[in-house]
């Protein structure tokens, strides 16, 4: 990125359009400009740049000069950012003191959902990976009985590489809260993690898990299919988690949560179809399966 991009991109941030910027800049070359001459500098169309310097003015990122004329001066650029950070900075402070006055009637409505027998039915797009990571947490830390999935790769495939520190820090907030979503919470509460992996794709993580220390777990079993289209997740059939993989093979670009009990026992119904006619990884040779990407059955050797 150029320092000109750098400058633009800055400033747009505090608050000004793209278009503002290239208006500040042009007034910054020459100093003081009529519009004409804003026009013939920034390269924009003179029916915009007659609003975008009125618009800039009431920003403080210019000043009419009082000569009778139409001339515009920009204001002195250490002027302007002290200006746009304290306006920023008292904008975070009013953001701030509005978080903490709705925080406790937003946690009343959180403590509190509508009874279980009620029925809810809602669809909640996740774009962001890092809600969909969050998300998957949540709702695998409150499992009570019963999780399945069918699973393409490690779920979040190689979107969890990309994640930044805050991203990280976001997750931990979660898990905090909620408490890391492991195999160990199944154990302990009793409830089955069953799983379908595509022999296209398999996923390691779970392969080598069951094959491992939850070989002798039967609340715990992950099954070979040919093949999965996308990452779902049924949880206490009410929650469906689908997540469309990008065609890059970088995670999921885009994700949906659906509670409909309906819609969950349908998945349920097909998940068990093919769990039950597909074999355990429990009983199959799993360093063939993962060096050569072949099933073979102990039996048949």
């Amino acid at each position: 990125m150029s320092q000109l991009e750098k400058v633009h991109s800055i400033l747009k941030y505090l608050g000004f359009t793209e278009n503002e910027v290239k208006v500040y800049i042009a007034l910054l070359k020459k100093k003081i400009c009529s519009p004409a001459e804003v026009v013939r500098i920034s390269g924009l169309k003179r029916v915009k740049v007659y609003d975008l310097l009125k618009s800039l003015e009431s920003k403080g990122g210019c000043i009419l000069q009082d000569t009778g004329k139409k001339l515009y001066e920009a204001v002195d650029p250490d002027l302007l950012m002290k200006r746009s950070k304290s306006k920023l900075k008292d904008e975070i402070d009013l953001l701030d003191n509005s978080i903490s006055e709705i925080n406790d009637e937003l946690l009343k409505l959180y403590n509190n959902p509508i009874e279980s027998n009620t029925k809810i039915d809602y669809i909640t797009v996740l774009k962001d990976p890092v809600v969909y990571a969050c998300e998957l947490i949540r709702l695998s830390a409150q499992i009570q009985k019963e999780c399945l999935l069918f699973s393409v790769n490690p779920i979040m495939g190689k979107v969890l590489e990309k994640f930044s520190k805050n991203d990280w820090e976001i997750l931990q907030e979660v898990k905090d809260k909620y408490g890391d979503p492991t195999y160990k919470i199944y154990k302990e509460k009793g409830a089955v993690f069953y799983s379908l992996t595509g022999l296209q794709n398999p996923n390691p993580n779970l392969i080598k898990d069951n094959a491992g220390p939850y070989k002798d777990n039967e609340n715990i079993d992950t099954r070979i299919v040919d093949r999965i289209p996308c990452n779902v997740m049924i949880f206490d059939r009410k929650d469906v988690i689908i997540g469309l993989e990008s065609k890059l093979n970088t995670g999921s670009s885009i994700s949906f949560h659906i509670r409909d009990e309906g819609f969950a026992e349908l998945l349920r119904n097909m998940f068990y179809m093919l769990f039950d006619s597909a074999p355990s990884v429990k009983d199959l040779d799993v360093d063939i399966l993962l060096n050569e990407g072949r099933i073979v059955r102990l039996s048949d050797e």
